[in-house]
């Protein structure tokens, strides 16, 4: 097994939509029809932006989560135990792939809280709309995250922002660290950097 230091690691973050953006930037979200510029670290503006933004130059760079001290990160699967008459234990059905991923960093804007209160699933349509998530999740929604050692990504597809996943923390040096949780239904691990998987449509149906 390689351990890599903690600085070798990066975390992205974009939409699933691509055809719009979160715009962060007035302290409340609205959802907007840019496919540029929008990121935690977005030129033009604070927010999230669509997920063909993950490999366009300097894309990356707006997309990435800055100040992280921490990131606790599972997959796995879902199973479905089926019970077979004349079997003796049940059958292990593979349903999905599941995966959660914790971001913890250094509070420096309103971006982690927003999406907490305003925006856990995302943006809808190709005249993007914030997804309340009264119908089907669809595969414009949620969001995509990205995190890499520099070789090789990892992809967690359709993110949702879990319903007590933003935590506020108050240090004894005064320092305010924030957390936000991440949970989705599929997942691709060890994609080369660059592969065309990183921006390419998945269909939520087949996850």
């Amino acid at each position: 097994m390689a351990f890599k230091r903690g600085p070798n690691y990066k975390v992205y973050i974009a939409l699933e939509n691509e055809f719009g953006s979160l715009d962060a930037t007035t302290k409340t979200l609205v959802a907007n029809t840019s496919t540029s510029g929008y990121g935690p670290q977005g030129t033009t503006g604070l927010g999230i932006g669509p997920r063909t933004m993950l490999t366009a130059s300097p894309g990356l760079t707006e997309c990435e989560i800055s100040n992280i001290s921490a990131i606790e990160f599972s997959k796995g699967w879902e199973d479905d135990p089926v019970t077979l008459y004349g079997n003796t234990r049940e059958i292990d059905n593979p349903v999905r792939k599941n995966w959660e991923v914790t971001i913890t960093r250094k509070s420096q804007d309103e971006l982690f809280a927003l999406l907490s209160n305003q925006g856990r699933f995302g943006i809808t349509g190709s005249t993007p709309a914030i997804f309340d998530a009264r119908d089907t999740l669809q595969s414009d929604e949620g969001y995509r995250l990205l995190i890499t050692d520099g070789t090789k990504d990892w992809i967690g597809f359709h993110g949702t922002i879990a319903p007590d996943g933003y935590k506020l923390t108050l240090t004894p040096k005064g320092m305010t660290d924030e957390a936000l949780t991440f949970k989705g239904g599929y997942f691709n691990a060890s994609v080369a950097t660059n592969s065309s998987t990183v921006t390419a449509s998945r269909d939520i149906t087949q996850a």
